[in-house]
């Protein structure tokens, strides 16, 4: 839209209808950004318990990504009975039958250890950024507790993650 602002001078202005344009326009293109970027993003809850009973250490195991998914874990909370130098030790597996527990194994170096939560008569909560805890298609957490005085108590272990088709990796790495 041309104006003359001063005599034998005009300038060109943008009017209401193409500055609206040019606004949805851009509006369409951060919405179309947004999607893309939430697209096949799922938030997941998990929470899994056992009683403990007169064996140390005690296994809780939780449920993992179904086939064809991968889970970035972003909090691990652990509720467990008061017990002097009581702690959960967690896990990541793909059978937690597999996984010995044993003190002769705990010499040694266990493999696939991920955490180790503190004062867990506390619910106590360990937090992780984005794609620092991955879990793929069939692996699982395992929480082991081993404390004395404890029969009959509850284990808990809570959680939250994100999931996301397998191919789609990037949305939790980046």
């Amino acid at each position: 839209m041309r104006v003359d602002m001063v005599p034998g001078h005009s300038y060109d202005l943008v009017s209401s209808e193409e500055m609206h344009g040019h606004m949805a326009g851009i509006t369409a293109k951060m919405q179309e950004f947004i999607r893309q970027e939430v697209l096949g993003v799922k938030p997941v809850r998990f929470t899994s318990g056992v009683t403990l009973g007169i064996t140390n250490p005690q296994k809780v195991v939780t449920e993992g990504p179904n086939a064809g998914y991968i889970w970035s874990i972003l909090r691990i909370s652990c509720s467990a009975p008061t017990a002097a130098n009581a702690a959960v030790t967690i896990y990541r597996a793909n059978d937690a039958g597999s996984l010995d527990l044993s003190a002769a194994a705990a010499a040694g170096a266990l493999p696939y250890q991920v955490d180790f939560v503190p004062s867990a008569n506390q619910n106590t909560a360990k937090t992780y950024s984005k794609g620092q805890l991955l879990l793929n298609a069939g692996e699982i957490l395992v929480g082991s507790f081993a404390g004395a005085g404890v029969v009959g108590q509850p284990l808990i272990i809570t959680g939250s993650a994100i999931e996301v088709p397998a191919e789609m990796i990037g949305k939790l790495l980046i």
